[in-house]
């Protein structure tokens, strides 16, 4: 099935965190900050499959006006480059591993 074309104006950047679950042998790629995720049986499908849901979320949030304000609660801030508008995760730092007795 072939996608429509998407209905967001400029950019929205941000990291995919992917994880393989050691059962199934799929890969979950989540986004950064937005939460949205997608699977696949591969990294790059994974990552695929996370972009679609991300643009269909905000696809949504365009259609009933709350784009902006997930965005920015959702800690990205707003530039232009070249007269387009291109969001940014502003509050990223990193991914860090840890661990504690259990």
């Amino acid at each position: 099935m072939k996608r429509k074309k998407s209905k967001l104006k400029g950019q929205v950047k941000y990291k995919i965190d992917i994880f393989k679950d050691s059962e199934t042998n799929q890969y979950t790629g989540i986004a950064q900050g937005l939460n949205y995720s997608g699977y696949g049986l591969t990294i790059d499908e994974a990552i695929k499959n996370t972009n679609i849901s991300v643009e269909m979320a905000l696809e949504w949030c365009v259609e009933n006006g709350t784009f902006e304000d997930v965005l920015k609660e959702s800690g990205f801030e707003l530039r232009t480059e070249n007269d387009k508008p291109i969001w940014e995760q502003k509050s990223y730092v990193g991914s860090f591993e840890s661990s504690i007795a259990a």
